[in-house]
């Protein structure tokens, strides 16, 4: 009698366990295929030239100095990120002095890549380590693809053709809509997300987002304004003609949805200050380059 009692409590006891062992795998498989994948994008451009804050209380706020700080502060430490530029982070006129401190600085910027704006085309070798992304630009991969925890983004970007009278060293490929949505088209064949940077004329722009259907995110650089649309499950975004603002888009894919959600975080001198390590970098670098260190304007350097 003993004995039954035992043999029945040890099966009541093995079937508990194993049925817990049951609820827990079940639990684990069932959480696991819930769970959302998220990716935080930061996104700017138009940087100009700006290394410094000029000290003019009518220019926008924003430079390479505090930029670096919000890095630090803001997306270094994040999981599943990407940062990426827009362009135009060297000043429009080619000849002017700053241009010749930015590529001793720009990896402190830490961008993961770069699509060439007009006035970075003359500068494309001195970009360092970060990588210069371009469908029709020489010189330039032709795209980056990233897989975030199965969420499988693609970066790709184009320069305007018209830029090519401000280049003597890089050739620019024209393209037409047909070419780039054959291109995007191959890239949607292992991507969830398609991201185009833009650095084309308004007019075209506007029909490369409306008429190439594998573009899932647009990140205008030649957009004036820091703005965000939602068009059906198509993004436009854009970081303004300045340093002024950062982008940050989160991204959420549930299921076989994907969830946006955009603010611009504004880059105020009063609450991000200029990076202290590399503002020394800079100011030796002016005394290499005898450029007069800055005692107020950046105007009295030049």
């Amino acid at each position: 009698m003993m004995k039954t009692r035992t043999l029945k409590n040890n099966f009541f006891r093995n079937t508990e366990r194993g049925r817990n062992l049951f609820l827990l795998l079940f639990f684990i498989i069932t959480t696991g295929c819930s769970t959302a994948t998220k990716l935080t994008l930061f996104y700017s451009g138009n940087l100009n030239g700006v290394i410094e804050n000029c000290r003019c209380p009518k220019v926008s706020e924003g430079s390479v100095l505090n930029h670096i700080t919000f890095y630090k502060d803001s997306i270094k430490g994040r999981d599943e990120k990407l940062y990426v530029s827009t362009g135009n982070i060297f000043s429009f006129n080619s000849s002017q002095k700053e241009n010749r401190l930015i590529g001793h600085i720009l990896d402190s910027l830490n961008y993961d890549l770069l699509s060439p704006g007009r006035n970075d085309i003359e500068f494309i070798s001195e970009v360092g380590n970060t990588a210069v992304v371009s469908m029709n630009l020489k010189n330039c991969v032709s795209f980056k693809k990233y897989d975030f925890r199965g969420l499988r983004i693609s970066v790709t970007g184009m320069t305007d053709f018209s830029y090519s009278k401000f280049n003597n060293k890089n050739i620019i490929t024209d393209m037409d809509i047909d070419q780039i949505s054959m291109f995007t088209d191959s890239l949607k064949a292992f991507s969830d997300i398609i991201i185009f940077i833009s650095n084309l004329e308004t007019e075209f722009e506007k029909k490369v987002f409306n008429q190439v259907k594998n573009i899932d995110i647009m990140i205008s650089g030649t957009n004036i304004g820091n703005e965000y649309f939602l068009f059906g499950n198509k993004i436009y975004i854009s970081p303004g003609s300045s340093p002024e603002f950062i982008g940050k888009l989160e991204v959420e894919k549930k299921e076989d949805r994907i969830i946006y959600n955009n603010k611009f975080e504004q880059m105020k001198f009063s609450l991000i200050p200029e990076d202290d390590k590399v503002k020394e970098l800079i100011d030796s670098l002016k005394i290499k380059y005898g450029i007069r260190k800055n005692n107020g304007s950046i105007e009295e350097d030049l």
